[in-house]
């Protein structure tokens, strides 16, 4: 029994020894401590519009290059023919504004505006002057370059000369030559009457001849510039379709890739020759004022009444309502409306403005 003992004694000695051993050579693991989580990754923000620095264009409400001195003088308006037998025309896509309004015949011809026309390196046919157009010139406080004009014409430059106007003219102010030539490669396709043209650097060096004073008469723009218009919450205007004649309803085409309208005639793009490019606008008006012919005119000329009030539509980014104008005087300003009576908010860009008569067909759709 001893015995048995003893060994029963010494086997559970040797299992103790055994499980001291284990504990020895592979203890258990030490207990880690908790990393805590990375911060979630910001994600990258978007760049922050950039406002512009510089001033802006009275003409356009865009900065595009302006500087103190070129916003501050009187804009540059460019009498420029609109026939079929004109095109294609050269330097126009660059204006800031352009009115389209009748001339004889039923023809029309265009004022094209520019605040700066220093870069503008041709531009024509340059065409002779219309009383309307100057009530328009002289509405943006332009000066007014025209070669030649009908007799209606003519008196009212005489008249409005005494109360600021600067007109110049290739004909009768002896600016052919210098302001004005005659580019050969038009004289022969075209014709001598369509071959005049000028171009920025021209037109430059004839104002710094000039010894009146030509800056404006205001700081203010000459529309009611934003970005949130008054057409932005209109009807649908993807295509606009003026008639200034039967064989003449130019039309406009939303591109909304640019957004900007796109301008036809006789189904094609109206091209700018020079810049090889369509004629594009942010913004297009259609304003309707009173027509008359001009009684025994063997010309065919008319008269547009550009003083009063009166209505029309206002079309930008697709979108059109409806408005009115007022112009007090000659040389008073266009005034633009909304159905409420407060001023147009007009979207920043170029502009184009169809004058047709009260009765004429306009198609918005």
């Amino acid at each position: 029994m001893r015995s048995r003992f003893v060994s029963l004694c010494l086997l559970f000695a040797l299992l103790l020894s055994g499980c001291a051993f284990w504990q020895k050579t592979e203890p258990p693991p030490e207990k880690t401590q908790e990393q805590p989580a990375p911060p979630p990754t910001e994600e990258p923000k978007e760049p922050e519009p950039e406002i512009p620095q510089g001033p802006l264009n009275p003409l356009t409400g865009l900065e595009a290059g302006m500087t103190e001195n070129t916003v501050s003088q009187k804009p540059v308006g460019v009498m420029i023919s609109n026939s079929f037998g004109s095109l294609p025309q050269w330097g126009i896509s660059q204006a800031d504004v352009i009115f389209e309004m009748i001339a004889e015949g039923r023809i029309t011809r265009f004022l094209a505006l520019f605040q700066d026309p220093s870069s503008v390196e041709a531009l024509g046919s340059v065409r002779s002057a219309r009383p309307y157009f100057i009530d328009m010139a002289r509405g943006f406080d332009a000066l007014y370059l025209h070669f030649g004009g009908s007799v209606p014409a003519y008196e009212k430059i005489a008249r409005e000369r005494k109360e600021g106007l600067i007109a110049m003219d290739g004909i009768r102010d002896g600016w052919e030559g210098s302001l004005f030539v005659r580019d050969p490669s038009r004289r022969k396709e075209l014709g001598l009457e369509h071959s005049v043209i000028t171009g920025g650097e021209r037109i430059d060096e004839a104002l710094s001849t000039l010894s009146q004073d030509l800056s404006r008469g205001s700081d203010s723009p000459f529309f009611s510039f934003s970005q949130e218009h008054s057409a932005k919450n209109g009807a649908s205007a993807q295509r606009v379709q003026v008639t200034f004649s039967q064989n003449h309803k130019p039309y406009f085409e939303y591109d909304p890739q640019h957004g900007v309208y796109l301008r036809y005639r006789y189904g094609k793009p109206q091209m700018d020759a020079w810049y090889d490019t369509q004629l594009a606008f942010e913004n297009v008006f259609v304003l309707r004022m009173p027509l008359t012919d001009v009684p025994g005119s063997e010309l065919h000329l008319v008269e547009v009444d550009t003083t009063g009030e009166g209505q029309g539509f206002y079309c930008s980014e697709g979108r059109f309502v409806p408005i009115a104008w007022k112009k007090d005087g000659s040389t008073s300003p266009l005034e633009l409306f909304d159905e409420r009576g407060s001023p147009l908010q007009v979207r920043p860009g170029r502009s184009f403005f169809s004058v047709v008569t009260e009765t004429d067909d306009i198609i918005i759709e």
